[in-house]
């Protein structure tokens, strides 16, 4: 177990404690910093890894189809969008400038915002993308490019075409690919250890990342209430249950079970090695 996945399990206790304690006090006179946050920094690629952490199991996968450095129509990317099962356009600009509420800058949950605007778009126009095209929109295969050898994208809603560039160069693109080859490869390895689904293991990753980035900005090696909170509500998505339920399944066998078989389900592993493996050494989570 690498040194962050054991900070983790040390500060999974805490969270524990502080989710039955009904939330946590001012820690050490420590300000809360909740508000409005942003992710400058996104690519294309990240984006599509934290639609893949975020979304819940059962969803088919996101898969990036033409990144931005690609694609001729300057910052734009296309990705298969598996919870709507449809082909989608969007500005990297957009989503850099789209901002959440959150204790701290975080890609999982812009990726939750972002969902939260397909959903409102649905509702208002029948379909996901904003009306005039200008953030995303839905694209459909406009083509074979066989000189080029690539597929050709057009938007529904403006006709643009989204293709290939001959040629690029962007040293950020160079630098995001070496990052995220990083992250698949870990999430490799921990799929394999811990016995988990690729997915599954990439969420591992991402909050593995999240919980060094805490501990780096923290004073003393003690974190924020508030960063203690977001370790909380991260691991509740992960396994698909709160705290709450974690707590009253230790006072009741059958309710033990049936979480047990639900929580499995959820993460895509064995009963057994969730409770033998994943709660108690991952997580900090004894039944």
């Amino acid at each position: 177990m690498t040194k962050t996945l054991k900070n983790l399990a040390l500060l999974s206790t805490t969270a524990i404690m502080l989710a039955s304690c009904g939330g946590g006090g001012g820690g050490g006179g420590s300000t809360s910093t909740y508000g409005k946050y942003t992710s400058p920094s996104i690519n294309g690629q990240q984006f599509v890894n934290a639609l893949n952490n975020t979304d819940p199991a059962y969803t088919p996968y996101n898969t990036m189809e033409k990144d931005e450095w690609a694609s001729l129509k300057d910052g734009w990317f296309v990705y298969y969008d598996g919870k709507y099962d449809e082909y989608v356009a969007v500005d990297v600009y957009y989503l850099k400038t789209l901002s959440y509420w959150d204790y701290y800058s975080s890609n999982s949950s812009l990726a939750r915002e972002f969902r939260d605007v397909q959903a409102d778009d649905e509702f208002d126009f029948g379909f996901i993308g904003d009306a005039w095209g200008d953030n995303y929109e839905i694209v459909d295969l406009y083509g074979y490019d066989v000189l080029n050898d690539e597929y050709v994208y057009e938007g529904i809603i403006t006709g643009d075409l989204y293709e290939d560039e001959q040629q690029t160069t962007d040293t950020g693109l160079m630098a995001a690919n070496k990052e995220d080859l990083e992250m698949f490869k870990k999430a490799s390895d921990y799929s394999v250890a811990f016995k988990i689904p690729a997915e599954k293991a990439l969420s591992l990753v991402t909050m593995e990342k999240e919980v060094k980035k805490m501990l780096e900005s923290s004073s003393n090696g003690e974190l924020r209430a508030e960063d203690q909170q977001a370790i909380a509500k991260n691991i509740e998505h992960f396994t698909g249950k709160t705290f709450a339920d974690f707590e009253a399944a230790k006072e009741d066998s059958a309710a033990r079970e049936k979480l047990i078989e639900e929580v499995s389900a959820h993460i895509g592993t064995p009963g057994s090695n969730l409770e033998n493996v994943i709660l108690p050494e991952l997580l900090s989570i004894d039944l």
